[in-house]
């Protein structure tokens, strides 16, 4: 293909299409008006019912995620006997996370009891507790929480509230699945206005198959209504939400205007679309009526007429079967849009008209003006997609627009030079690699997390002046840094003196597990060797810990809209962080929990430490110290790993006494061997505890 010149294209293009333009402009004028109306119609509504459609998910969302994560709670703890403490902590902190949701609550299907967190009308959260006592008495106590704190808020009489009375609970037993409800009033004091909500309810099932209790996460519609009164006051139109119930009828459940959901009596949902008051959405809906019982569409445009004046509406189908059959319409006053545009179209023609003579003047001056920095301009945008933020530098353009965007090439470079030292590397790759924005999301993945720390940081903090613990700092933090990323890691954070890393994200490793390992031993290494050029130059040791765990997490980006973080969220991460803290329990460097190890296989040389049951967690976790990598472990270095194994076996069997006399076998050999001088101690105590089944012999951590 023969390549011409940009200044030689641009002064062709440029004559060319202004005359064809202004030539053809008349002609075409009328179609541009019809089909610039229809346009921007269609993107008012595609935008305004994405909108909406992505406020409903986020709700969806939420509901769902914090149901699900309340039902495995009471599924693993034993709430059904009324351990309600620890589940009531978890709806209250739950609402405080997910400000759009109303209420959260657990209902016993024997006895009717029930737990449930409720945002209050002042935004305060109250948790409730429903219990019967040994007489089978009702007991009703409010509770609140400050900080990690219960706080007692009083012992009200019992209201008559029965959670399986409510029709959320008798359509989760009719269907014995997870459900949304239809949309409802909630209970509410009687001399309150009614509150509209919908709900997420999941059954919980014992062993037998039969029904334990009910899960509920709701949110009151008004949230939605506030959401499109928000809309209506950017937009010439509004948006309404009509559900689907059960029996294939079409209710009015969502408006800019509350009120408008209620019949006369301002108690009950308009059941009857000839009875709702405004007159736009009653007549819309009379249009989409044919439609609406045939959904074979998610999308569709409709023109319909009120009072002599013409609006386009259009409306989406939420065609998720694990969501509300719900319906999002808007309507916009035709007159809105065409005004604009008609005089968009008339002045266009006029300037047109008086900017060809000067267009065809100025098209050659022009392109030869433009070409040189732009090619340039070309190239750096070129290195700037390779990431190449140092070199290249244009001449400096006599066009004021071109200077400009010169100048902005180059902020845009310096931005993205900090940009990247913010971030994962391997995101700001990607990112610029696709053209794409980062926008909010996660998905769930097997991922390996580390959490480091240096041991008695605040005492060393404290002696040091602040320069020079910035310098130990950088430098202690540089090889981290690099460290983990040698290693296919992804720095999360620094938390103080204390790093968060993981390892299979952004970009897929199957083998993150054996990585991370690689990578904090490696790292143990080359801290060691810190340690020591410091000790020359007479400065203070630092001594890290790292926990390692493997399991499940949400990763992606998390945040707002405006300000987001990619990150972990999950019960792994704080695992994680908990097997870094019990270090100091142990004596111990590296420390990494049954699952990594398991993902590590062969790869790594650990020995098994204790069985711990973490604060806040119910049920134990086998602990290991990671001693070597496969293949560079001394035979003295295995020998004390299947020592410290086999001693392991004969105090999970109970056997205290063995067990501690082997493991002071092993201290025998190794007399500085934190792991079997605490064993020793603690074999010591359970054996003055006596042997057998009644002896507890997982080590309980009351703190982080």
């Amino acid at each position: 293909m023969h390549l011409r010149s940009f200044r030689t294209v641009m002064a062709t293009l440029m004559v060319v299409l202004v005359t064809t333009t202004v030539g053809l402009l008349v002609y075409v004028q009328a179609q541009l008006f019809r089909r610039s109306v229809m346009t921007l119609a269609d993107k008012i509504m595609e935008q305004t019912l994405g909108r909406v459609e992505l406020r409903a998910q986020q709700l969806f969302n939420q509901a769902t995620a914090i149901g699900q994560q309340t039902l495995r709670l009471v599924q693993d703890a034993d709430a059904a006997q009324g351990d309600f403490m620890l589940l009531g902590n978890f709806l209250a902190k739950s609402l405080e996370v997910h400000q759009a949701l109303t209420s959260v609550g657990v209902a016993i299907a024997d006895t009717g009891e029930y737990v449930v967190a409720e945002r209050l009308a002042d935004g305060a959260i109250r948790v409730r507790e429903v219990l019967q006592d040994a007489r089978q008495q009702i007991r009703v106590t409010d509770w609140h929480w400050q900080g990690s704190q219960r706080l007692f808020l009083g012992a009200p009489p019992w209201d008559g509230y029965d959670p399986r009375e409510r029709p959320f609970y008798r359509l989760v037993r009719e269907r014995k699945a997870a459900v949304w409800t239809e949309a409802y009033p909630f209970w509410r004091d009687p001399n309150q206005p009614p509150a509209l909500g919908v709900s997420y309810v999941a059954p919980w099932y014992d062993a037998k198959g039969d029904l334990v209790g009910v899960v509920n996460a709701d949110f009151e519609l008004q949230s939605i209504c506030a959401f499109l009164a928000s809309l209506q006051a950017e937009l010439a139109g509004f948006a309404i939400v009509i559900e689907r119930t059960l029996d294939d009828h079409f209710r009015l459940i969502a408006h800019p205007r509350p009120e408008s959901l209620f019949d006369a009596s301002g108690t009950n949902l308009v059941s009857n679309r000839a009875e709702v008051a405004d007159p736009v959405v009653r007549a819309y809906l009379s249009a989409l009526a044919k439609d609406l019982e045939h959904l074979g569409s998610t999308e569709y445009g409709r023109r319909f007429r009120v009072d002599g004046d013409w609006y386009l509406g259009g409306y989406r189908s939420l065609e998720d079967p694990r969501k509300p059959p719900w319906v999002i319409a808007m309507m916009v006053p035709r007159t809105a849009i065409t005004g604009d545009i008609a005089r968009n179209v008339i002045w266009s023609l006029a300037a047109s008209l008086g900017c060809l003579g000067l267009a065809l003047t100025a098209s050659v001056w022009f392109a030869r003006r433009m070409a040189r920095p732009l090619q340039e301009l070309s190239r750096e945008a070129q290195r700037v997609g390779r990431l190449d933020f140092e070199s290249g530098r244009s001449a400096p353009s006599s066009i004021r627009e071109v200077r400009q965007l010169q100048q902005s090439m180059s902020e845009m470079k310096a931005s993205l030079r900090s940009f990247r030292k913010y971030v994962p590397a391997d995101l700001v790759h990607e990112l610029i690699a696709t053209g794409g924005e980062a926008r909010l999301g996660g998905q769930h993945e097997v991922l390996t997390i580390l959490f480091s720390d240096i041991g008695d940081f605040t005492s060393i903090s404290e002696a040091l002046a602040p320069q020079a613990l910035v310098e130990q700092m950088s430098q202690y933090l540089a090889i981290v840094n690099e460290v983990i990323h040698a290693h296919r890691g992804t720095v999360d954070k620094y938390i103080g003196d204390g790093v968060m890393a993981f390892w299979g994200a952004p970009r897929p490793n199957p083998q993150h597990a054996v990585d991370a390992c690689r990578a904090a031993w490696r790292l143990q290494e080359r801290l060691e060797g810190l340690a020591r050029q410091w000790q020359a130059e007479g400065k203070p040791q630092w001594r890290t810990r790292l926990g390692l765990h493997t399991g499940g997490v949400v990763v992606g980006n998390i945040g707002s809209e405006n300000r987001m973080n990619y990150t972990l969220i999950g019960d792994a991460v704080n695992l994680a962080s908990r097997m870094e803290g019990l270090n100091k329990h142990f004596g111990t460097r590296i420390l990494i929990s049954e699952g990594t190890l398991e993902s590590a296989a062969d790869a790594v040389l650990a020995r098994p430490v204790s069985r711990v049951v973490v604060k806040g967690k119910m049920r134990g976790v086998l602990v290991h110290e990671l001693m070597g990598l496969a293949g560079e472990v001394s035979p003295g270095q295995r020998e004390l790993a299947d020592g410290s194994a086999s001693a392991f076996a004969l105090f999970e069997a109970r056997s205290f006494a063995r067990a501690r006399e082997a493991y002071q076998t092993i201290l025998g050999f190794h007399p500085d061997d934190p792991v079997a001088r605490w064993m020793v101690a603690r074999c010591a105590e359970l054996e003055r505890a006596n042997e057998g089944e009644g002896v507890d012999t997982m080590f309980r951590m009351s703190e982080k």
